[in-house]
């Protein structure tokens, strides 16, 4: 049980001397485990969790910075760098390309689109190569990417890419699957 003096200190403090006790055996199995309840309930008191339907960016941000401050200790190049291989037509209009982002020493291709009328002609190809020699240019790892099996798994096994999982069921009755294509070996 803890004393007058330890219960006015603060819930870190209080938690951290409790753990001490714990382990020096100064209190029973019963209050032991009611104390570590307890403890994590102290230390959680003021805060709350919150649905945000349509959450803001800068809700996003504010979730994405401790995040990337503590993967940003851990290993370097954790800030993406955004690239797009944009198709245009001749009123300069995008009907497609390629969007992606440097990540980790990794390029991850999150949207590809040929457009219909040039499908099967080889553009495709061309905005992945592209794609790669950006990724070889700043010496990345690798590449990677996920689709669905109802848009083109089998293009990107053409290319070069070997699937590393996929999900079943996602969505219903499809599989969404997990590629990548390693530069160095």
């Amino acid at each position: 049980m803890l004393n007058e003096n330890e219960q006015r200190l603060p819930p870190q403090a209080s938690c951290a001397l409790t753990t001490v006790k714990l382990f020096r055996g100064w209190i029973n199995r019963r209050d032991r485990d009611r104390l570590r309840f307890q403890c994590h309930m102290d230390i959680a008191m003021n805060l709350r969790i919150e649905l945000s339907q349509n959450p803001t960016e800068e809700q996003r941000q504010a979730i994405l910075k401790p995040l990337r401050a503590y993967n940003g200790s851990k290993a370097e190049g954790n800030v993406p760098e955004h690239i797009a291989l944009l198709v245009r037509d001749d009123n300069d209009e995008i009907l497609g390309g390629l969007h992606g982002r440097f990540f980790y020493q990794w390029l991850y291709i999150d949207l590809l689109v040929v457009p219909e009328q040039a499908r099967g002609q080889g553009m495709g190809s061309k905005l992945m190569q592209m794609a790669e020699d950006l990724a070889r240019e700043r010496r990345c790892v690798g590449l990677w990417l996920d689709t669905f099996e109802f848009q083109a798994p089998e293009f990107y096994k053409k290319c070069g890419y070997s699937e590393i999982g996929h999900i079943a069921d996602y969505p219903p009755g499809h599989k969404h699957f997990f590629f990548q294509k390693r530069l160095i070996y």
